[in-house]
C-alpha cells in the first residue's frame, strides 16, 4: 500500500520585497536514508536493524534557505549577523513564553490523501551550530485532516549558548509520517493557494486555530472534515502538480 504525501515549499512570511525569501532558495525535502551515508553511518550490524532503516525512509529532512546567525548579548539584547537585522528579527521571530522559544520564519507544507500523522523531530543524525545551540521543540498532527505551514522549525536555545550559527543548508529538523505504508512524495506549486488568499484553506485552519479559547485538534479535525475540506485541498493541489 502507498500513501501519497504532498508537499511544497511554502513562502517565508516578511514584511515587504526586502525582506522576501526567494522560493529558488527553498530545497527540496530529502528522506533521511539518502540525505546520509547510512550504511556506513549504521555499521554492518545496525544496518540489519529494521526499525532503525525503515524509519530513515519514513523521515524528510528540512534544509534552511538562508545563512543567518543570532547572538545572545549579556544585556539581553539580540544581534543578528550574515544578515540585515531587520530580516533577521523576522526569521527568528520574536521569543515566546518564560524560556524564550523561537518560531523560524519559514517553512513546508505537507498534505497528504488519507490520515496520516506527522512528527517535527530534531535533526539528530546531523551536527552544525544550530544543533550544538538550541533544544528543538517537536509537535505532531494529521496532515490528512490538516492543512497549513506546520513544518517550522520550533526551538529554545540552550543554557549556555551564545550564538547560534545557522548556514545554508544546514538540516534543521525533520518530519517523520507514521505510517507502515510506502511514501509517495509528490510536490505541489502554491501559487494558486497564494492567490486565494483569505479563501484559502491554508488561511482557514490558521484563523480557526487562532480563536479563543483555542481550538483542540480533535476538534479542529472534525471541523476540517465536516467541511469536506480534504477533497476541496486535493482538487487544488492535484492541479498544480510539479
Amino acid at each position: 500500500m502507498t500513501v501519497n504525501v504532498y508537499g511544497t515549499r511554502a513562502i517565508a512570511p516578511g514584511s515587504g520585497e526586502r525582506h522576501f525569501i526567494s522560493p529558488l532558495r527553498f530545497q527540496e525535502p530529502e528522506f533521511l536514508h539518502k540525505n546520509i551515508d547510512y550504511k556506513e553511518w549504521l555499521g554492518p550490524a545496525l544496518l540489519h536493524c529494521p526499525g532503525m532503516v525503515e524509519e530513515m525512509t519514513k523521515t524528510v529532512v528540512i534544509k534552511s534557505p538562508v545563512s543567518v546567525d543570532l547572538e545572545y548579548g549579556n544585556d539581553g539584547n539580540l544581534k543578528v549577523h550574515r544578515q540585515d537585522p531587520e530580516f533577521g528579527a523576522i526569521f527568528f521571530g520574536d521569543p515566546q513564553g518564560k524560556n524564550g522559544i523561537h518560531q523560524l520564519g519559514f517553512g513546508y507544507i505537507f498534505f497528504a490523501d488519507k490520515p496520516l500523522m506527522a512528527t517535527n523531530l530534531p535533526p539528530y543524525y546531523h551536527n552544525n551550530g544550530y544543533t550544538e545551540a538550541v533544544n528543538p521543540l517537536c509537535g505532531s498532527y494529521d496532515i490528512g485532516r490538516w492543512f497549513r505551514p506546520g513544518v517550522r522549525p520550533l526551538f529554545q536555545k540552550k543554557p549556555d549558548a551564545k550564538r547560534i550559527s545557522i548556514s545554508e543548508g544546514d538540516p534543521l529538523m525533520y518530519v517523520k509520517f507514521n505510517t507502515d505504508e510506502k511514501i509517495n512524495l509528490v510536490e505541489f506549486d502554491s501559487h494558486e493557494l497564494d492567490q486565494l488568499g483569505f479563501h484559502s484553506p491554508i488561511n482557514a485552519c490558521i484563523t480557526l486555530k487562532n480563536q479563543l479559547p483555542p481550538t483542540p485538534l480533535h476538534k479542529a479535525y472534525e471541523y476540517f472534515d465536516n467541511a469536506r475540506m480534504r477533497q476541496k485541498v486535493l482538487k487544488i493541489i492535484k492541479r498544480n502538480k510539479v
